[in-house]
């Protein structure tokens, strides 16, 4: 792409894996309190080149779900919390980014769990909650120098 080259889609998507989870990294390691305008900023650089980056970077206003059929949750997989209670979840979820009451491990698939249990985003979920994984413990000093896959 630095040469003139054009990347595919599926390129694309890949490379902005990786810049949010540089991104994701640096704001684990950066001091003081992990926002929710973290989270945002980790979701607005994975979505950015996305065919719908309209929504990178910004909290979902409608009810979404997962499974059944694209007109009604009636026989979704799982129904997340309505948009207007994610902004608080988030903010709750936040809180248990920046604790150290639980093991590293522990904390991690917890904030995990809770992060795709409150589904904020209308895409990237899955994407923003692995990296928020590396946020967790990153910020615990597990691993200290590198990343995991």
């Amino acid at each position: 792409m630095e040469s003139g080259g054009e990347a595919g889609p599926p390129v694309l998507e890949i490379m902005a894996n990786i810049n949010a989870m540089e991104l994701a990294i640096d704001e684990a390691t950066t001091p003081g309190r992990f926002l929710l305008r973290n989270v945002l900023s980790i979701h607005q650089r994975l979505m950015a080149r996305a065919p719908n980056a309209r929504i990178a970077g910004h909290i979902r206003t409608v009810q979404n779900w997962i499974g059944g059929n694209d007109y009604n949750p009636c026989s979704a997989d799982f129904v997340p919390p309505p948009p207007e209670y994610v902004d608080d979840l988030m903010t709750d979820l936040c809180e248990a980014v920046n604790e150290d009451i639980l093991p590293q491990l522990v904390q991690a698939a917890l904030a995990h769990a809770q992060f795709e249990t409150i589904h904020p985003f209308d895409d990237g979920n899955g994407r923003t909650g692995r990296a928020l994984i590396h946020v967790i413990l990153r910020r615990r000093g597990l691993p200290p120098h590198m990343s995991l896959p």
